[in-house]
């Protein structure tokens, strides 16, 4: 209990408190004796002060409570609060029979009554406010390029006032974060060189942005050391070079492996690919979903190349094979993306095969 001085009025006031559940037996349930769950209680509170009540289990603290809040009604004894007995004749109100309007009426009436702060309470909270679970924005913009110094990577400043630095994450599988390892931490500049990638190694990184009490979001995952894949030919969705915001899951297509879904409008999976001179081709997608979507598009570098809503095909791993119309790839490498317009579809495979 915490104390105010003694002079302070006193606020509520419970006297010789007593709330009784009737037993009732027979036929006619006649009343054959009480269950005397509160029994002549009697404490009172001054302005500021706190009051706990202290007992075992089944002892009639919560009872207490709720005979001074009239949730239940009293068998004797008074509450005073405020100078005023709350459970006097003229003052009761019986849930279990009362009006929507008299309900309503009793507890609006709670809000004529002054704000009694608690004192030390009121202390505490007038302290600095904490950044805790304010997360700094996920770092946007990763690209890398390979040299003999390793890999490079960079990446768009994140801008919060309490930014503390960056952290650098590399896993050798994609979509992998759980197992990928922590390279650096504490970085100052939106900028890192990994020293230690060892060469013809495939990696993938994602970065994080820290202020002194949170971590942000990993970014998009971007891989290292990818080789344009020549055309034609077919494509695991999970060998993307670059991708933002999917997920890869077990896939029970023949072949089993991983297969790419969470998409949502806007994010992709992208692949180098090259050709050795212009020709024409069909792309094979191998997809699957539950409820059908709007599905995606394809782009090559800036130009689209097609479009296609997925079907239902009767499950998220239910697998049906659908196709393009002739497009055309000029000679050269390129960046070929996947961008999703819909959601709830996934796509195991690409195959990109020439046209007859």
């Amino acid at each position: 209990m915490t104390t105010a001085k003694s002079d302070q009025p006193i606020l509520l006031e419970v006297k010789n408190l007593k709330t009784w559940f009737p037993v009732r037996r027979g036929l006619l349930q006649r009343t054959v004796g009480n269950v005397k769950a509160v029994d002549d209680v009697s404490f009172f509170v001054r302005r500021g002060e706190t009051l706990g009540l202290v007992g075992e289990s089944g002892c009639g603290k919560t009872t207490v409570g709720r005979t001074i809040l009239r949730l239940i009604p009293n068998s004797g004894g008074e509450v005073h609060f405020d100078g005023k007995d709350v459970l006097e004749p003229s003052g009761k109100l019986d849930f279990n029979t009362a009006s929507l309007a008299e309900i309503e009426a009793l507890f609006k009436s709670f809000g004529t009554q002054a704000l009694e702060p608690h004192p030390g309470l009121l202390q505490q909270l007038k302290g600095t406010g904490t950044t805790l679970y304010t997360l700094p924005a996920r770092p946007t913009g990763l690209k890398l390029s390979t040299s003999s110094a390793g890999v490079s990577l960079s990446w768009a400043a994140n801008t919060e006032a309490d930014l503390s630095g960056y952290k650098v994450y590399r896993s050798t599988q994609p979509g992998d974060s759980a197992k990928a390892v922590l390279l650096a931490e504490g970085l100052k500049t939106p900028a890192y060189v990994d020293s230690t990638a060892q060469p013809g190694q495939r990696y993938f990184y994602t970065v994080a942005a820290t202020d002194p009490e949170d971590e942000s979001y990993r970014s998009d995952e971007l891989g290292s050391n990818s080789e344009a894949v020549a055309l034609p030919a077919r494509i695991e969705a999970e060998a993307y070079t670059a991708m933002s915001g999917i997920q890869l899951e077990d896939c029970s297509d023949v072949g089993g492996g991983k297969n790419v879904g969470h998409f949502e409008p806007d994010r992709f999976i992208e692949f180098k690919v090259s050709v050795a001179s212009a020709a024409n081709f069909v792309i094979d997608y191998r997809l699957a979903s539950a409820n059908g979507s709007t599905g995606f598009e394809v782009w090559l570098g800036e130009s689209k190349l097609d479009s296609l809503a997925v079907p239902n095909t009767g499950g998220w791993q239910t697998w049906k094979t659908y196709s393009s119309p002739v497009i055309r790839i000029p000679a050269g490498t390129h960046s070929l993306r996947i961008k999703s317009v819909g959601k709830e579809w996934n796509i195991n495979y690409i195959e990109v095969k020439a046209a007859n």
